[in-house]
């Protein structure tokens, strides 16, 4: 009776382990080959990992993770340029982080759109998000002071677009 207990208990350890680290996940090595396509791919792999649902995703859900890490960013430096905007003292600060916050909210709109187009699956059709990586370096460049802060949120933006735009260019020619 005691060895039956014993197989049926690692039975069902072997089922728990498998609901809880499917087999069926994104490998390393895939983001390994996603991350290589950025600039910095150490913080590519870090930004997908840091969200727990990347160890189980399936290709599909990696894009929308990736393209909702990009999405949170967007909504944090348009929350920041806000701040700024109104906290400025300078007209043309506060001019320039104006044209920031639409930049921003242009972005996310964008952002959103490339979202839809992960959810019916279209991958080729994700444009987007280049042009979101256009709008965060016209703000940073229409910014008329060096600031290490808002080099960081236009370099951590960049980032995030760079490994959505990577992953779902993977996605696209795999499933081609």
């Amino acid at each position: 009776m005691g060895s039956y207990t014993l197989a049926v208990s690692v039975t069902v350890l072997s089922v728990a382990s498998f609901l809880i680290y499917p087999s069926s996940g994104v490998s390393h090595d895939i983001l390994t080959t996603i991350c290589s396509k950025t600039q910095n791919h150490d913080a590519c792999e870090r930004s997908l990992e840091s969200d727990s649902r990347t160890r189980s995703a399936d290709l599909p859900k990696l894009s929308l993770i990736s393209i909702e890490l990009t999405m949170k960013q967007a909504d944090h430096n348009h929350r920041t340029f806000s701040d700024l905007r109104d906290n400025a003292t300078d007209p043309r600060l506060e001019d320039s982080f104006r044209n920031c916050v639409g930049f921003y909210k242009e972005m996310q709109a964008q952002i959103r759109a490339a979202y839809h187009l992960s959810q019916k699956r279209q991958y080729q059709k994700i444009t987007e998000l280049v042009q979101s990586e256009r709008l965060a370096q016209e703000c940073a460049s229409g910014i008329p002071i060096n600031c290490l802060e808002i080099d960081a949120l236009t370099t951590t933006m960049l980032l995030a677009i760079k490994t959505s735009e990577s992953v779902n260019q993977y996605i696209a020619k795999s499933l081609a």
